[in-house]
């Protein structure tokens, strides 16, 4: 069933626990994101075929936002060694949640944890090992034609993002 207004008592709570200020939605968008806006989260568009892989055009969106975002993140937020997160980070020891990026598509199996992948990857993690880091926390996720995708990934930007 795809995400619809009704999340949004949850999707806020967890969104202010986790400090979400960017939502990318990789799915077909089937609800308003006026509420969230007002919360003030920024919502990317960034669908593609479930059970696929991204086009060059999602991937270097989703790049450019984890560029830009850990940019402004590392230059605002206190430095405890991290340069911001793509899905979601717990409290430091006494340092401030840093702002997250909040990531969906419609069951979480797929669409969704493929982007995290390329974000691990970009990071400097291999690519099997992303997908088993991603699988020991949403199991059943990446299906075999997204595996195949993520093992011939080729990073773009070395270092451009760290995922906590």
């Amino acid at each position: 069933m795809p995400p619809t207004t009704r999340i949004f008592p949850s999707t806020s709570t967890n969104s202010k626990k986790h400090n979400v200020k960017h939502l990318v939605r990789a799915c077909d968008p089937t609800y308003s994101t006026e509420p969230l806006r007002r919360e003030g989260i920024d919502v990317h568009d960034m669908p593609f075929p479930d059970g696929g892989a991204p086009s060059d055009g999602v991937i270097d969106s989703w790049l450019k936002l984890l560029t830009v975002y850990t940019k402004s993140s590392s230059s605002s937020s206190s430095d405890d060694g991290g340069g911001g997160s793509a899905s979601s980070s717990g409290s430091g020891s006494g340092s401030k949640v840093k702002d997250t990026i909040g990531i969906h598509c419609v069951a979480g199996l797929g669409r969704a944890p493929v982007l995290v992948a390329i974000a691990l990857i970009e990071s400097g993690m291999p690519p099997l090992q992303a997908v088993d880091f991603i699988r020991d926390k949403r199991r059943g996720s990446i299906n075999m034609r997204q595996l195949q995708f993520l093992k011939t990934y080729k990073s773009k930007k070395k270092g451009s993002c760290i995922v906590m």
